[in-house]
C-alpha cells in the first residue's frame, strides 16, 4: 500500500459533510419525525440530539427533541420557526 503525499492539508468547510449526511430540508418542514439509531443515524443518541439542536441554532429555528428508550433507541423531533415577541 502506498500513501499519497500532499503538499499541504486540504481545506475543510465546516458543516458540509453534515449537510449531506441528513435530509435537513425534509426534516425541517415542521412535521414530527422519528429517527432510529442504526437506521437513520450512526452516532450516539446524545450526539444526535446535540446535532439537531446545533442545526436549529445555526439556522434560526427551534427544535423540540424527545429521546425514546424503548427498543429500538430512537429520537422524535420537530423543527419550527421561533416565536418572536415584540
Amino acid at each position: 500500500m502506498t500513501a499519497k503525499i500532499l503538499s499541504e492539508l486540504p481545506q475543510i468547510r465546516r458543516g458540509v459533510a453534515l449537510e449531506r449526511t441528513y435530509p435537513w430540508e425534509e426534516w425541517t418542514d415542521g412535521r414530527v419525525y422519528l429517527i432510529t439509531k442504526g437506521e437513520d443515524f450512526a452516532v450516539t443518541i446524545p450526539s444526535m440530539q446535540s446535532t439537531l439542536r446545533q442545526w436549529a441554532q445555526r439556522h434560526g429555528l427551534k427544535v423540540q427533541v424527545r429521546r425514546l428508550f424503548d427498543p429500538p433507541l430512537s429520537i422524535a423531533f420537530k423543527f419550527s420557526q421561533p416565536l418572536h415577541y415584540f
